[in-house]
């Protein structure tokens, strides 16, 4: 029994349904005649003004070699299974693998910059005071205990300014500090989008592998009614 090109579209998605007068244009009304295609060579040739996005291309080219597949069964009254090392269902796989592959890349990523972010939290213990006035704090070495400027007998402080917070505990005072933390958070930012795009392509990909699966095995349950009703009409003559 032949399915009309808006059901064998339909099984594919509600988005391929924008395909269907192009399908139609090209006297592709049916199943009988989407069996007849030159899948690769027809396809090209329809879309060639507006080419098909990659993944539509291949779903369909997916879905109308199975309708092959099942004319065969139709042909010789019995179903033989594709076999599931096909090249479109291969590259699939190793699309998926590498975006796999990727994710845990980009997650193990993440967890390093999560790591060094809290490091920057950690409490540095304040050094203990050098000089008499242990409420004072220089504001060339960070250390308690003396002043830049004007000490007793109008001394300097000798020692050398303060490089790194993590030497004196004192982030206010250096913009390093608050530069290396919003970059933290802008790089586990970016990843979480980039973690997140990637689970979405994982998700779609597994997607259209079942319902393509689930599509065909749909197809092929049909094929299947029909023949053994046709096999049995013959036996009862």
């Amino acid at each position: 029994m032949d399915i009309s090109v808006s059901e064998f579209l339909q099984q594919l998605g509600p988005e391929f349904m924008k395909y269907k007068q192009t399908f139609m244009e090209n006297e592709f009304c049916d199943s009988s005649s989407l069996r007849a295609m030159n899948i690769e060579v027809d396809l090209d040739y329809m879309f060639e003004t507006n080419p098909l996005p990659l993944g539509h291309k291949r779903k369909l080219q997916y879905a109308l070699k199975n309708l092959e597949s099942v004319t065969c069964a139709e042909k010789n009254e019995m179903f033989i299974a594709p076999p599931e090392s096909s090249c479109t269902e291969k590259n699939m796989d190793k699309i998926k693998e590498k975006l796999e592959s990727n994710l845990q890349l980009k997650e193990k990523e993440k967890a390093d910059y999560v790591h060094k972010r809290r490091q920057m939290d950690l409490i540095i213990s304040d050094p203990d005071p050098i000089g008499p006035l242990k409420s004072t704090r220089c504001g060339n070495c960070h250390m308690r205990g003396h002043k830049a400027d004007g000490n007793r007998g109008n001394k300097p402080c000798t020692l050398p300014p303060c490089n790194s917070w993590k030497d004196c505990g004192q982030k206010d005072k250096h913009t390093d500090y608050r530069v290396q933390c919003k970059q933290f958070d802008k790089d586990i930012k970016n990843a979480d989008k980039e973690i997140e795009e990637m689970s979405g392509e994982i998700a779609r990909l597994t997607s259209f592998q079942e319902k393509a699966n689930s599509s065909f095995i749909g197809v092929v349950k049909e094929r299947l009614r029909q023949t053994n009703k046709k096999s049995t009409l013959i036996a009862m003559c």
